[in-house]
């Protein structure tokens, strides 16, 4: 965490913060046991709520204009893993009603993400946790 740097500070948490967002607008989804409302909630995350959602996180992503692989630029931060999370998670299939290509339109999105995933220890612990 940037702890001498209040802007990359702020990035920081702006992005743990959409990602917040994020995680509130599905649980309805998770925890909804009625299939005809699930899949109601489903399409209304993949019409609207979730491209809005993106769409900001990636426009703050490239307003940030970082020169590297990350939000930060050269420097990993939390809110790197948070997007690979997110888009790890919509990416699995586990959001069954949910288009697993969802966040393939956002390019600095996935750029970061993808740099998380390249990492030798992201990519160790998932080739011993497959």
């Amino acid at each position: 965490y940037p702890t001498s740097d209040p802007l990359s500070a702020y990035r920081v948490d702006e992005i743990l913060a959409a990602s917040d967002d994020i995680t509130a607008k599905l649980r309805p989804y998770y925890f909804e046991l009625d299939a005809a409302k699930r899949l109601a909630i489903a399409k209304e995350l993949t019409a609207d709520t979730l491209p809005t959602l993106f769409a900001c996180v990636e426009a703050r992503l490239v307003a940030a204009a970082a020169k590297g692989p990350y939000l930060l630029g050269e420097m990993l931060s939390l809110a790197d893993f948070e997007l690979f999370v997110v888009r790890m998670i919509v990416r699995s299939g586990e959001l069954a009603d949910i288009p697993t290509t969802l966040c393939g339109a956002y390019p600095r999105w996935n750029e970061i993400a993808d740099a998380v995933a390249a990492l030798p220890k992201v990519q160790a612990w998932y080739a011993n946790h497959p």
